[in-house]
């Protein structure tokens, strides 16, 4: 595959423009695109923890989705990127922190049951979705062609010294232990043993 990243509102263009892009792209000799950076758009803000979709940026999406498709321009995307998770929708233990980096709310994933709940539910409203333009629900299009559950989200990338606002008191007890059973000690990082 040789493609472009699509990213923020690009994903969402004008449905003018859409055919206009997507012959570009088709010029170009991408055959494949990646909805990428969309989610904090995509999710309806206050809804049930941001996983209800946003009718007018999908039917973008959706259209635009399908002019790809019908130029043989093939997609890709993330199921998380930057999506708010109010830490008050997660278990007690994570309530009263402060979580403002993109590595501080992927780590979430890692460490409480509620996040990865939040994860499959949002998921599932967009993977279910069915594309008018298309007729095909998204997990079903074979236009889309792979799928990564969390952008840039290896355990070293998100469960590190920049996620110390959630290490000590405020993970629930017995975290450690549970994720990294194996790991050795380690001193003034996420990982350290209580």
């Amino acid at each position: 595959f040789f493609g472009n990243n699509m990213t923020m509102h690009a994903n969402f263009p004008e449905k003018e423009i859409a055919p206009i892009v997507a012959d570009t792209f088709a010029r170009t000799g991408y055959n494949i695109c990646r909805f990428h950076f969309y989610d904090k758009m995509l999710a309806i803000k206050n809804s049930d923890g941001a996983t209800e979709i946003n009718p007018r940026h999908m039917d973008k999406m959706d259209f635009f989705a399908n002019e790809l498709r019908k130029r043989g321009v093939y997609y890709t995307t993330d199921l998380y990127m930057a999506r708010e998770i109010d830490p008050k929708t997660l278990e007690p233990e994570f309530h009263n922190l402060k979580i403002s980096t993109l590595a501080e709310r992927k780590s979430l994933f890692y460490l409480s049951q509620k996040a990865r709940d939040n994860l499959k539910k949002y998921s599932a409203n967009l993977l279910n979705h069915v594309n008018p333009y298309t007729k095909l629900a998204w997990k079903d299009d074979p236009a889309l062609v792979s799928i990564s559950l969390v952008n840039e989200d290896t355990i070293g990338s998100t469960v590190n010294g920049s996620t110390a606002p959630l290490s000590g008191k405020g993970l629930p007890n017995g975290c450690r232990q549970t994720l990294f059973p194996k790991l050795p000690k380690t001193k003034n990082c996420f990982l350290q043993n209580s």
